[in-house]
């Protein structure tokens, strides 16, 4: 007896055997696992901005949905750093004016985060169902980036 091993049959459900090759219906459209890494390395694009590019681009440069969302992040972040750089520049300008100035100063700033915060929410939604939309007004730029 001590020779011999006890083996024991482990239950495995059919849809759990090969879970590698699942296809999920969702809505009628098919869905991978390969997709559902995608989605996620798509969400930590927006998340993280230019370091969540570089991690998708290092980790799934191969997934097409990842690196689409990944360029669309990319995009938002160097507009975003670009739009804070002239607010800065702005801001310099409208400090000399009383009051005023300061005040509209604030409500630029407040603007940007604002459009900044919507894009990204618009990027996770499109990237959580799947679809491979451009985000307005800066999208097209990250369709003409070449990786």
């Amino acid at each position: 007896m001590a020779g011999k091993r006890n083996k024991q049959k482990v239950f495995k459900p059919k849809s759990y055997s090969n879970h590698h090759n699942l296809i999920k219906i969702k809505g009628g459209d098919k869905m991978s696992n390969s997709n559902d890494e995608g989605k996620v390395f798509a969400i930590i694009a927006y998340i993280l901005g230019i370091i969540g590019f570089l991690i998708v681009l290092l980790a799934k440069k191969d997934n097409k949905f990842a690196m689409y969302h990944a360029k669309q992040a990319l995009v938002l972040c160097v507009a975003a750093i670009i739009g804070y750089v002239a607010l800065m520049i702005v801001t310099m300008i409208l400090v000399f004016i009383p009051v005023i100035g300061p005040l509209l100063s604030s409500l630029l700033y407040l603007a940007l985060a604002v459009a900044w915060i919507y894009l990204v929410i618009l990027g996770i939604i499109n990237s959580v169902n799947l679809r491979e939309k451009p985000l307005p007004y800066i999208g097209q730029y990250a369709e003409k980036i070449n990786i």
